[in-house]
């Protein structure tokens, strides 16, 4: 039996696989990687959860970045970015769109602070590599995510992009990179470019989308053949239900045709007074908005 867990505290199973940044950080600084089918995890991809090291080695290869700051100081303008300078998943992220913002922040809190991208969604290319080479991708761009600054993705769509498999190859091709993730980008209206995020060297949320719309995904990892229908946009509604009944009703009726992760049991996650409530923001939310 095969467990995903993002929890190393999961053993129940003849093979525990982490999908967490923390478990996934952890398996492989412990055993030094991971095989799963034909494709090894290398503890050397351990690297790009340090965000200014892994910021530096992507700007030296032509691939946009944004513009970073590592003490509050140095900020020259707002709003920024801010995130952990190293990934142990969860961790702090959000925006501080003024001077005043920086109080509720501790110096010491282990942060960098980021350009703001000016734009909504986030590209994502999921991918598979070996000794730097990109042997499997899939785009997807994330038109709403949970929470809404750097979360995981709640309605996703396929994207068909050059531009970006072209520096995800780059970078990959110069880390070396060996295994599976995530590498994200914004675009930039000022530039009119994409500009890189992050590297997230584990399994990714919406990693189902993946799995049906690039059957390499699981056959190079699985050896599953997969030969059911691809749908090329999803919601996942456990996530959605997090808004709240509001969201969770306009957002599925805007999206209507998408493919529904989870739809039944995202029902119970409603919380309780927004479900009382569901009648009034029916009635507020109106046809028009539907």
């Amino acid at each position: 039996m095969i467990l995903l867990s993002g929890d190393r505290s999961m053993v129940n199973g003849d093979l525990v696989i982490p999908t967490g940044a923390k478990s996934t950080y952890q398996e492989i600084a412990r055993n030094g990687s991971l095989s799963l089918g034909n494709i090894t995890f290398e503890r050397s991809n351990l690297v790009v959860f340090d965000k200014p090291e892994t910021l530096g080695i992507v700007s030296e290869i032509g691939v946009p970045t944004p513009e970073t700051y590592y003490d509050i100081d140095e900020i020259p303008g707002y709003p920024v970015f801010y995130k952990q300078d190293f990934e142990t998943g969860g961790g702090a992220r959000g925006i501080l769109w003024n001077k005043a913002g920086c109080e509720r922040i501790p110096q010491d809190a282990g942060l960098i602070y980021q350009e703001f991208i000016d734009s909504s969604p986030t590209y994502c290319v999921a991918f598979l590599a070996r000794r730097g080479s990109m042997i499997a991708s899939f785009i997807h761009k994330e038109l709403l995510s949970h929470p809404h600054v750097g979360g995981s993705g709640v309605v996703v769509t396929t994207v068909d992009d050059p531009r970006l498999i072209e520096y995800s190859e780059r970078i990959l091709r110069r880390l070396n990179f060996s295994g599976w993730g995530l590498i994200e980008f914004k675009h930039c209206p000022k530039r009119d470019d994409y500009v890189f995020m992050e590297v997230n060297a584990k399994f990714w949320a919406s990693i189902e989308l993946a799995f049906m719309n690039n059957a390499a995904f699981l056959k190079e990892l699985f050896g599953i053949e997969y030969t059911g229908p691809k749908w090329p946009d999803a919601i996942f509604m456990d996530r959605l239900a997090e808004y709240g009944v509001r969201e969770y009703i306009r957002t599925s009726m805007k999206y209507r045709s998408f493919y529904r992760f989870h739809t039944l049991r995202s029902i119970p996650r409603l919380p309780l007074r927004f479900l009382r409530r569901s009648r009034d923001a029916l009635r507020e939310i109106g046809a028009e908005d539907l």
